[in-house]
């Protein structure tokens, strides 16, 4: 995708019946792969998903863009799958956002000492157990995964 990108109230719906299906499951690349980019802005987005073929795929990528801006979005899976957010070089911001069932939340490794990762108002799922364990299918294993960089939550 190109420069100065707004993408609003999108919703992808990734279903368990894709997983009968012949061929191959989702790329691992993501859903939606923002690359080289300026100026990137998600609002309203929600991913649904239940496929358990999507296991290693990440749902949003952003590489190389200098800035991504997530906000009031939800992401959601009950076939725990791979990656929420992914992010290369640049500065990612994910605000008013919620990150239910994945194996990692948000991946913010392979970055330079450059770039920069700011949350705020980010729920991630945590696994509870006993009376609280309800919903516990939706913990993720890794909420945030720093390799390089600096970050701000």
């Amino acid at each position: 995708m190109g420069n100065g990108v707004v993408l609003e109230d999108i919703t992808v719906v990734d279903p368990p019946s894709l997983a009968n299906s012949p061929g191959t499951p989702p790329s691992p690349i993501g859903w939606i792969w923002f690359n080289n980019s300026y100026g990137i802005r998600v609002r309203g987005f929600t991913y649904l998903g239940a496929n358990p073929n999507s296991k290693g795929s990440t749902i949003i990528v952003s590489d190389g863009v200098t800035f991504t801006e997530i906000d009031e979005s939800l992401f959601i899976s009950t076939a725990r799958a791979g990656i929420a957010i992914a992010s290369g070089t640049g500065i990612v911001q994910v605000t008013n956002t919620q990150i239910l069932g994945f194996n990692v939340g948000v991946n913010y490794g392979n970055t330079d000492g450059r770039s920069k990762l700011m949350m705020t108002n980010v729920v991630i799922g945590t696994d509870r157990g006993g009376v609280e364990g309800y919903g516990a299918q939706l913990f993720v294993d890794v909420p945030i995964y720093v390799d390089y960089g600096f970050t701000d939550a």
